[in-house]
């Protein structure tokens, strides 16, 4: 790896918006170190991460895992997530505690555990919110409250992490091909 290639963390990044953004950025000189629950064959056990987001314990391990793996990071993507249809009366209390580990929790706690290297590097922070976070979705409450709590969190981490020149973006897509309405 030259001094002059960056390297990206993205989270969800073996299928979906994640397999996209870590192939545009590999398309920009990217060094991309996936994340995931299962690694997808065609990339080296070096380049990938298996993880379990809904598992708190298992993000802890992460900074680890990357260190292992490089000394820098200038990008952080925090694209995993899932959503669910389901009124607020149906929805199971367990599935809204593991909707906001992976789509809220994890992201926060990668996003702190990550900031002495993204500082090191003046990198940046992408979180991948939703249009839902902005215009809730009848019975996709619980989807959008929590990426109404990431692009809080983002908002306000952006103030903060700016002060060690880290860049923070929240992208809010709407509907996309991805496989997560099916």
């Amino acid at each position: 790896m030259s001094n002059a290639q960056k390297v990206a963390l993205v989270t969800g990044s073996a299928s979906g918006l994640g397999l996209a953004l870590a192939n545009e950025l590999v398309k920009r000189n990217y060094r991309v170190i996936g994340l995931g629950r299962k690694k997808p064959e065609n990339v080296a056990e070096k380049d990938f991460i298996v993880c379990d987001l809904s598992d708190p314990a298992a993000v802890e391990n992460i900074p680890a895992m990357v260190a292992a793996r490089t000394d820098q990071l200038d990008l952080l993507v925090n694209n995993a997530g899932f959503g669910g249809y389901a009124a607020w009366e149906e929805l199971p209390a367990a599935e809204l505690r593991r909707m906001f580990e992976v789509d809220f929790f994890a992201p926060v706690r990668l996003a702190q555990q990550m900031l002495p290297l993204l500082a090191a590097s003046r990198g940046g922070i992408i979180n991948i919110a939703s249009v839902a976070g902005i215009s809730p979705v009848p019975c996709m409450g619980a989807y959008s409250a929590v990426k109404a709590a990431l692009k809080r969190f983002s908002q306000t981490l952006r103030a903060e992490a700016s002060l060690q020149g880290i860049r923070v973006i929240t992208v809010c897509p709407g509907r996309i091909s991805t496989g997560f309405s099916s």
